[in-house]
């Protein structure tokens, strides 16, 4: 799939990034930008269909590898604005466009736009909660979330040396 492809390509270049969604800096934000914008430049310019071609699969690269440098979830985020595409209607004709194009696709009347709030900003995994201050962290799956919370409560505030009954790597 398109998008282990984006990780393979980020993880060759030391561009890896596996947490929860985050702002890029305002220097990366940019740098994607104009080459997203160089791309659709391309796109704009190519005589050939090949070098449409090349410039529009460059230009989705692009936007995949901004979407995983953010880390977000791509395919969730695609399953749900497509969802919501579906959803719109065939222009007639070139009056019912925004765009002023008989092609266009438009939002019918109550048409709503897909939430992407729990993508952008998901719940806390309890399951990923490193306890051990940030050292290591590994998905636990034989901890329940109330006995994270029991450890936690109990050991994040002690020396290493103090805790008690914490998880091994090895759990």
């Amino acid at each position: 799939m398109e998008v282990d492809d984006i990780v393979k390509f980020s993880e060759k270049f030391g561009l890896t990034y596996r947490d929860y969604p985050r702002e890029l800096s305002v220097e990366e934000k940019r740098f994607r930008i104009v080459c997203m914008f160089e791309e659709v430049q391309e796109y704009a310019d190519a005589i050939h269909m090949e070098d449409e071609l090349d410039a529009l699969v460059d230009l989705v690269y692009f936007a995949l590898g901004t979407c995983y440098r953010h880390g977000y979830c791509f395919e969730s985020a695609w399953q749900r604005v497509h969802e919501a595409n579906m959803k719109k209607e065939r222009a007639q004709n070139k009056s019912e466009s925004k765009r002023d194009f008989e092609l266009d696709v438009v939002k019918p009347p109550g048409w709503e736009p897909p939430d992407l709030t729990d993508i952008v900003h998901p719940a806390p995994n309890p399951a990923l909660i490193s306890i051990s201050g940030g050292k290591y962290a590994k998905k636990r799956s034989n901890l329940t979330e109330s006995r994270i919370n029991e450890i936690a409560s109990g050991a994040i505030f002690k020396k290493a040396s103090e805790r008690e009954n914490l998880p091994t790597a090895e759990d």
